[in-house]
């Protein structure tokens, strides 16, 4: 009886061992997704215009890429830059204020970036700012 349950229990482990060792291959085999991440920077004293930034590129990302977020092809992230957690993005991207920032991802790496300064030029106008930040995306896409 006892050699019947110590053979079970090693039948189950080597299912076990075999089933995590074709788990670990899977995500290792599996190719990085291409995906392009928009992050919107703030600093931690906001005024209306920085909310106002965010409000139109939310709305920019919900109108015309809600599919892509939900697939993951695009990535959203609302960062306040004066956090020490986010200090690299100000070198990364050189930033002195708030910004928008699209990033392509290829294969796992950042392959180009643009910080989408024109957006200061399109503060009144809430469809000339979302024609400005879609066209920027989709060239990302």
């Amino acid at each position: 009886m006892l050699i019947r349950r110590l053979a079970i229990v090693l039948a189950a482990l080597s299912l076990l061992t075999l089933a995590s060792g074709s788990l670990a291959f899977a995500a290792v085999a599996a190719p990085a997704k291409d995906k392009v991440i928009v992050y919107y920077f703030h600093e931690t004293i906001r005024c209306s215009t920085c909310m106002k930034f965010q409000a139109y590129s939310k709305a920019t990302l919900d109108t015309y890429f809600s599919k892509d977020l939900k697939d993951g092809e695009v990535e959203w992230h609302v960062l306040n830059m004066d956090t020490p957690q986010n200090k690299h993005f100000v070198k990364q991207f050189k930033l002195f204020t708030k910004a928008l920032v699209i990033e392509k991802v290829h294969d796992g790496k950042v392959v180009a970036w643009k910080n989408l300064e024109d957006i200061w030029s399109f503060t009144e106008d809430e469809a000339k700012f979302m024609n400005y930040v879609k066209t920027n995306i989709d060239a990302y896409l």
